[in-house]
């Protein structure tokens, strides 16, 4: 059984009604299945707490799809796969946000490329669909799609994506153009 390393689970309440965990990982592939199962348990409980719709099954399932990105871009691209490193994931939920950051303890200097290979992506998938099939960028691309907003630190280790439950997500307003259009 994977364990989170010593620091393990922090869950804090306040008055409020937020919530805010952070967990450790050891940095493996297979705690991304651990992680996300964490992360959709925590959602799935304050939505039912706080009765928030917005906070629906749908919502939740886009955000562990981007969370589940990140946390094996934190892996692969930050930690170089290396297991005596950790990968910590940090989550903060209020009634109307949801805040996840995943951090390495690598140095992923490459970001900022891949960030404009997204951005090269989105324009060339206009024209022209399949360009999403590309190699490269298309994690970055789903997290993009299924939070309001993402950035990195400067040294590219820690990744902050936000997702307000006042507006919908990218994902959501593409969808709900293409149901316009049909």
């Amino acid at each position: 059984m994977i364990k989170p390393t010593e620091k393990g689970i922090n869950n804090h309440e306040n008055e409020i009604g937020s919530l805010s965990y952070e967990e450790d990982f050891e940095s493996k592939l297979g705690n991304s299945d651990i992680a996300e199962k964490h992360l959709t348990d925590w959602l799935n409980d304050f939505a039912e707490k706080y009765n928030l719709d917005w906070l629906n099954e749908a919502e939740v399932h886009n955000m562990v799809l981007g969370f589940r990105e990140a946390f094996i871009n934190a892996v692969v691209h930050g930690n170089k796969n290396d297991q005596s490193k950790t990968v910590t994931v940090r989550l903060k939920i209020k009634p109307k946000q949801v805040e996840i950051v995943i951090k390495n303890e690598g140095e992923w200097q490459n970001w900022q490329e891949a960030m404009d290979r997204y951005e090269k992506l989105i324009e060339k998938s206009e024209a022209e669909p399949i360009a999403i099939m590309e190699r490269g960028g298309r994690g970055l691309f789903m997290i993009k799609k299924y939070f309001n907003q993402v950035g990195f630190n400067e040294r590219g280790n820690e990744i902050t994506m936000v997702r307000n439950g006042s507006e919908p997500s990218p994902f959501t307003v593409e969808l709900e153009e293409l149901k316009k259009d049909s």
